[in-house]
């Protein structure tokens, strides 16, 4: 009969609203079926079916406070309005009411009577003897029993009187250490001390009822502490420790049950389990930190204690539980690598098997894969702990038969390879298990654990032959078995033959160890083969098994032994370059793409397909052994050429005729250049003439043969026809980069030009035009164009022509395609549509303009007139295409100017400064006279000037502005810093007022009017600043310029712009602005009248426009003033600058009128704190010495807010003058060790009245706290 099998939980997650009315319902049919408990019903409804009810001050009689009739009658209303920061505190003093909060006061009360208690007795101990010291901590012990017995007898004191007993309890084992520590049994009066304090520590044990230990548990925790006892053995406290914690090992294991506690019962449960291990810590913590015992004696009961600290239940977990189960952990690991680098064995393997049991009973909890992970990695180093304990002679005799099977002459690492491989076969095992019980996860993730210890041990075994193929045929076998009894997997099947394949290979290494390079490639070419026979048997169906896997993955690893055999075939080339030797047999590797093309031929369909196309690509490969040895170069190129041809019958794809097309043409050109190549130089090679000719010959016939086949209706014929256009047209794109190029060096003189260029262009123009007469593109005609370029260079530097001379003939071209291209346009509209046509006359412009550059002459600029017509003829092709307008009409600007700075340049010797100025006069002129013809031809009511609208014409205008811009600057920036002995000519500079002037006379009549204004403002804002560089005189008004700039801000707000035909409003933007921007540019050198100026200006505007913020620029160049003032009265102290920023940022949130709409009241409120917080902190932080100074300005402060109900400056003056407080108490109390100890106990004994009085009357304490702070809530 087949046992029952193990129940198994299942855990839901399931997200449901809380506020569904069903979800009670629910419950209570989960709970009826048995599906759920009755306490996790209640742990659901205490965790989200719970909300707190509403705070409502209600106080009865008997437990009020004393309240006065005024604030009776202010709790009648029965709606209160709680604002944020009552909502805050109500919520901070209601959260005192916590179990938390209370056991924190008390934490903080009592460590303040203790630490304080501590300082006195450290600086008073050594007037005791040790009977009285350890009276000390006896009465200490006893008054917090006291205590807490007390308090739990009185109402509503339940937690004061835990916490209280809790510390006495935990204060027993230290009494125990303190007796033997202070040898009271060298003494009568210490042998009574010891009885009576022995029995009086019992009682507040069995007394206290706060632990819930058996008979076994109680007699665990006495001995612990009486353990204590007898230290001054220098044996006993090892002994003692390792007695202590097998002990409570035992016990917690075999004897205390504490998970199958009932729910109320868990905290006393939990609670008698730390009072175990703590005192078991005590134990440890005195033997290591104070008796100083060697750690590598302790580290196996360091790993107990760890070990007993983990958490078996994953039910009612607490944080407290995860920190311990975290600290169990961290001590395991710490203990065993205390016992590890020691080299105590038998302890780490103690520690290893409890590591083992923590995670195996983790994983059977929680089935995660750290757990899993964890015992693997655990498992792994107990191997070497193994190794570690079998005696030295035994493993020397192992090592010695292993060195002479290996033929090694020393130790080897290869034989962990083997040793280890138990551990694989035990996790292979292990996981089958896993499968078996339901956890696939885990079982792939300790499957993926298995096969990288594998990889690692194979790795150890390269270094010999034989654990090499001995660890790779356990690994195969181990494989194969996986592959047979465990689910379908891919990559499984495909790893299990590579590592077969390896191992086949290791073992034909081993037993023939003299095998050279090229017999090794001959060998994995019959492998390849063998593989890809064995792949014949695949039969590509719906469902594949194992099998057919296996045949499939023949198919691939054949490509990666070939692959493996191109590469031993690769490295033979380095016996070629290093000794010239020929390497015939190379050739031997395009059997490996012959083979698949004849695998092509027994195939069909998609695998034939593949094959041919494989092939092809291998011929490729091929190359790189076959293209370095001009003896078998050309054999692989004819080879793969006739090849590949065959191949195109199996997989009909133009990407099979295009390669057989290019190894034709590759082996022409290899033809060619092994007959005519006379030199090995890179630029010997691209530019050899007789290749240039074959490949304009090859085009040409291309093309012709294309044009023969392309009406054939087959697939072979169509897809060579697509192939020969693609190739033929690839070409010719190269070999017309190749004439620019030659065109190039000719025309650089590092090459000379020959007949065959020449003629091959023309053969690339025929072809051209041979293929595209018909049917012309675009790319086409740029292609002929260009060769017609080559061709006109090619020609005029054969015959020693300039370049002057080519930028002519390609304006005689330009303009001869400027007709022609007319005539074509007018003959065959369809040819129109050819953007390329239609701009070929620019081309040849461009081209104009390129070979003339760098020339400067008397007929230059008329070349470049000439191409700025041509340019203005083609864009009346393109009537939408602004942009050629522009640009033409700029070249005929830039001819006229190029022409008139030659005569300049010749004729007249002005200095650079006032060539400049002049050229920007010249261009501004011409922007005048734009400007002038635009008017002309409105007033007539013209739009268009010929092609070219006006609006265009106005474009230019403004662009010849812009172009007169830089001029002006560059030459006012040369007389600045360049040549400061040179004064501008003062006509000139009075007359570059021009410029802005175009601007501001623009700004009347445009529509983008306030632009123009700003940048008619900014020219002549620089150009006042250069007049002050250039003519240094002007340095006396430095520290006026700021009020200058003021008076000039009033005249222009108070001008009636908008009367005289300008747009008011940049005028008054610039009004503002130019006072604050002058100030700024002469912050160095500015006057305290011209601040003073400025900043009654800025007043002058919050008054005039009733707009205050103007005033806050004031507010910052007056605290400039007063900065220069305190500077100049010697008056360093930070607090009179950190009083006027205060002051400054109170004033901004008392009068921006934004800040005093409600919504922005807290924005305000938070400004009110930082402008006093800046004034009080700066009190505070630099001025403690004697706390007088922080003081008076915290009180004012607090006054400031009491006088104007203000709670920033209430909370502000009341922190500061509560610290400043403090520090000078906490300075008192370091220097008087007296007031020391009286400041702790009084302050630790009024935090434990505190919470005692929490804890007793806290809806009292809550009620009167609510009240005041409503009526704070009234203040502003």
């Amino acid at each position: 009969m087949n046992p029952e099998p193990p129940s198994k939980k299942i855990y839901l997650q399931i997200p449901i609203d809380a506020a569904n009315p069903l979800l009670l319902d629910g419950l209570e049919t989960w709970l009826r079926f048995g599906l759920i408990s009755e306490q996790q019903v209640k742990n659901i409804c205490q965790q989200y079916l719970v909300c707190s009810l509403p705070e409502v001050p209600i106080l009865s009689p008997a437990d009020s406070l004393p309240v006065s009739h005024s604030l009776e009658t202010r709790l009648i209303p029965s709606r209160i309005n709680i604002s944020p920061i009552q909502s805050f505190f109500s919520q901070f003093f209601t959260s005192f009411r916590e179990e938390l909060s209370l056991r924190w006061l008390l934490f903080l009360g009592l460590f303040l009577v203790i630490v304080s208690s501590g300082v006195l007795a450290a600086t008073q101990w050594q007037k005791f003897s040790p009977i009285g010291q350890y009276l000390i901590l006896w009465s200490y012990t006893l008054v917090f029993w006291v205590i807490g017995f007390w308090s739990k007898r009185q109402e509503n004191l339940l937690l004061t009187s835990q916490t209280l007993q809790t510390i006495a309890l935990f204060l027993i084992p230290i009494n125990f250490w303190a007796m033997d520590t202070f040898k009271l049994w060298t003494q009568n009066l210490g042998i009574v001390l010891i009885v009576v304090a022995t029995l009086s520590l019992l009682a507040i044990y069995f007394y206290s009822r706060l632990s819930q230990l058996n008979l076994v548990g109680q007699i665990n925790y006495l001995g612990l502490n009486l353990l204590h006892w007898g230290w001054q053995n220098a044996v006993f406290p090892i002994s003692a420790i390792y007695l202590g914690s097998f002990l409570t090992a035992i016990d917690l294991t075999f004897f205390q049950n504490f998970s199958r506690q009932e729910a109320n019962e868990r905290e006393k449960a939990s609670f008698s389990k730390t009072l175990l291990l703590y005192g078991l810590a005590i134990l440890l913590v005195r033997g290591i930190f104070f008796l100083k015992l060697s750690l590598v004696s302790l580290g196996l009961a360091i790993g107990i204690c760890g070990w007993l600290l983990r958490q078996k239940s994953e039910e009612e977990v607490t944080i407290l539980d995860k920190v311990l189960d975290i600290v169990g952990l961290i001590l395991l690991f710490f203990g065993w690598g205390v016992a590890v680098y020691h080299n105590a064995i038998w302890q780490a393997l103690a520690i290893t098997g409890l590591s083992l049991h923590y995670f195996w009973e983790k994983l059977r909890t929680n089935w995660r894969l750290s757990e899993l992970f964890a015992l693997f990695i655990i498992g792994f180093q107990s191997l070497f702990l193994l190794e570690d304990i079998i005696p030295i002679d035994i493993r020397q005799s192992v090592s010695n038969a292993w060195i002479k099977y290996s033929q090694t002459s020393d130790y080897s690492l290869s034989i962990y390879s083997l040793t280890f491989f138990p551990y694989i076969i035990l996790w292979v095992w292990f996981t089958g298990w896993l499968y078996r019980e339901g956890k696939p996860r885990l079982a792939n993730f300790g499957e993926w654990l298995t096969l990288g210890l594998g990889i690692c041990l194979t790795s150890l075994s390269l270094e010999t032959n034989a654990g090499r193929s001995l660890n790779l045929l356990l690994s195969t076998s181990t494989l194969v078995y996986l592959v047979s009894f465990r689910p379908i997997r891919v990559y499984l099947i495909y790893f299990t033959h590579g590592i077969g394949l390896l191992t086949f290979i290791s073992w034909i290494d081993w037993i023939f160890p003299s095998l050279n390079l090229t017999q090794w490639g001959y060998f994995l070419i019959l492998l390849t083969a063998g593989e890809w026979l064995n792949s014949l048997r695949y039969k590509p169906l719906y469902y594949r098994n194992k099998k057919q896997w296996w045949y499939l993955s023949s198919w691939h690893f054949g490509f990666i032994l070939a692959i493996s055999s191109l590469i031993i075939f690769i490295s033979l080339l380095n016996i070629y370059f290093a000794t010239g030797s020929q390497q015939t047999s190379i050739l031997a590797w395009l059997l490996v793409p012959s083979f698949l093309t004849i695998l092509a031929s027994f195939t069909r369909k998609k695998r034939s397909r593949q094959a041919a196309l494989l092939s092809s690509y291998g011929f490729v490969f091929a190359q790189l052994l076959t293209l370095w040895q001009p003896s078998i170069r050309l054999i692989s190129l004819g080879i793969s050429a006739v090849v590949i041809l065959i191949n195109s019958f199996y997989y009909k794809h133009p990407h099979i005729a295009r390669l057989a097309i290019q190894f034709i043409f590759i082996f022409g050109s290899n033809w060619i250049l092994e007959k005519w190549l006379s030199s090995s130089q890179l630029i010997d090679i691209l530019f050899l003439p007789q290749w240039s000719l074959f490949n304009g010959i090859y085009i040409l016939l291309l093309w012709l043969v294309r044009n023969r086949i392309k009406n054939k209706n087959n697939r072979l014929a169509s897809i060579y026809s697509l192939a020969l256009e693609q190739v033929a047209s690839v070409l010719c794109i190269s070999e017309i980069i190749r004439l620019s190029f030659h065109a190039y060096f000719v025309t650089s003189q590092e090459l000379n030009t020959d007949w065959q260029w020449i003629f091959t262009a023309i053969l690339i123009i025929f072809s051209l035009i041979y293929r595209y007469w018909q049917s012309p593109k675009e790319i086409a005609v740029y292609g002929l164009f260009l060769s017609i370029e080559i061709l006109v260079i090619e020609s005029i530097l054969g015959l020693n022509g300039t370049k002057l001379v080519i930028s002519l003939v390609n304006l005689v071209l330009a303009s001869i395609t400027l007709v022609a291209t007319d005539w074509l346009f007018a003959r065959f509209p369809n040819l129109s549509r050819l953007k390329s046509l239609q701009i070929s006359p620019l081309l040849l412009a461009v081209m104009v303009i390129i070979w003339r550059f760098g020339e400067f002459t008397a007929y230059t600029g008329l070349l470049t007139l000439g191409v700025a017509i041509i340019g203005l003829f083609v864009s009346s092709r393109f009537p939408q295409n602004k942009t050629l307008i522009y640009l033409s009409l700029f070249g005929i600007t830039l001819g006229c100017h190029e022409i008139i700075i030659y005569q300049l340049w010749k004729n007249i010797n002005y200095l650079l400064v006032n060539e400049l100025i002049l050229l920007s006069l010249v261009q501004v002129s011409l922007a005048y006279v734009y400007r002038l013809i635009i008017w002309t031809q409105r007033n007539r009511e013209f739009v268009l000037l010929r092609h070219i609208t006006l609006e265009t014409l106005e474009k230019i205008a403004d662009l010849n502005w812009g172009l007169a811009i830089p001029f002006k600057i560059l030459g006012l920036l040369i007389a600045v810093f360049l040549v400061p002995h040179f004064y501008p000519n003062l006509i000139l500079f009075v007359l570059t007022l021009t410029v802005p002037s175009y601007a501001l006379l623009k700004a009347r009549h445009s529509t983008t009017k306030n632009r123009w204004i700003y940048l008619g403002f900014i020219d002549i804002y620089l150009t006042a600043i250069f007049a002050r560089w250039i003519w240094q005189q002007l340095e006396i008004l430095d520290p006026y310029f700021a009020l200058i700039a003021a008076v000039f801000a009033i005249i222009i707000y108070h001008i009636p712009w908008q009367q005289w035909g300008w747009n008011l409003k940049p005028w008054r933007y610039i009004a503002y602005s130019l006072s604050l921007i002058t100030t700024v540019l002469t912050f160095t050198e500015i006057s305290n009248l011209s601040l003073f100026s400025v900043a009654a200006f800025y007043i002058y505007l919050a008054v005039e426009q009733r707009k205050i913020r103007w005033s806050y620029i004031s507010v910052i160049i007056l605290n400039w003033l007063l900065f220069r003032f305190f500077e100049q009265q010697n008056l360093r102290e930070i607090i009179y600058y950190a009083t006027v920023i205060g002051i400054s940022i109170l004033y901004l949130a008392q009068v921006d009128p934004k800040l005093q709409e409600s919504s922005n009241r807290k924005i305000r409120h938070y400004l009110r704190i930082i402008g006093s917080s800046i004034i009080n902190v700066t009190a505070l932080v630099f001025y403690q010495k004697t706390g007088l100074t922080p003081s008076i300005i915290s009180l004012l402060t607090v006054l400031a807010g009491l006088g104007l109900k203000i709670r920033a400056f209430l909370l502000v003056g009341t922190i500061t003058f509560i610290l400043t407080v403090f520090y000078q108490l906490v300075i008192l109390s370091f220097q008087y060790t007296l007031l020391k100890w009286i400041i702790g106990l009084v302050v630790g004994i009024l935090l434990i009245t505190v919470a005692a009085n929490f804890e007793r009357r806290r809806e009292q304490m809550l009620s009167l706290v609510r009240l005041s702070l409503e009526q704070l809530n009234r203040w502003e």
